[in-house]
């Protein structure tokens, strides 16, 4: 799920060593939707090299690291060693290695524009009715760094898709690069 598509995306990457910078706005995001997570169980989408996994493991019951790049997760696995909540999990990119209804909530951290058409209802199919979908991705504006304009998703088109699929919409944030949106599962 983090591996870009190269035509797509050039060198955007996903994946390596998460910036000082970067950490610092994730623990700022982290505590902003840490009363969504505290003591769930989670997917955290796109796991990559688990820099941002574990500071969701300092909040949650269990962390179902989500990736579909099998190198990825084995440096996961490295960098996370003795963390017991949070379970390397590789998966098909259009399909979650999880049953329906088993988990309360999913992050997507700066991927949700990479993920297949439609992949909301995989969201609304691993999460319990009240789970919360938590999406923090790049805002459409031109940034030094992150993926091209083009593949960006808007806070309202990322909303949209959310609502279909049987989502309320109950928390937005700006950040300077990134939105943060918090959605609850409605129904089954």
């Amino acid at each position: 799920m983090t591996k870009p598509d190269d035509s797509r995306h050039g060198h955007h990457m996903h994946w390596g060593s998460a910036s000082p910078e970067r950490l610092a706005l994730m623990r700022r995001v982290i505590d902003e939707i840490a009363g969504y997570i505290e003591s769930k169980e989670l997917v955290d989408l796109g796991s990559g090299d688990g820099s941002i996994t574990k500071i969701l493991a300092e909040h949650c019951k269990r962390v179902y690291a989500v990736d579909n790049d099998r190198e990825l997760l084995q440096l996961l696995s490295d960098n996370c060693k003795g963390i017991e909540n949070i379970v390397p999990t590789l998966s098909e990119t259009e399909r979650i290695a999880l049953g329906s209804g088993t988990v309360d909530a999913v992050f997507s951290s700066s991927s949700f524009h990479d993920m297949p058409s439609g992949y909301e209802n995989e969201i609304a199919r691993v999460l319990r009715v009240g789970g919360f979908a938590i999406v923090f991705d790049w805002n459409e504006s031109r940034t030094a760094h992150g993926p091209p304009s083009e593949i960006r998703l808007s806070k309202d088109a990322v909303t949209k898709k959310f609502v279909a699929a049987g989502f309320s919409i109950i928390k937005e944030k700006d950040y300077e690069t990134h939105y943060l949106l918090v959605f609850r599962k409605s129904k089954a």
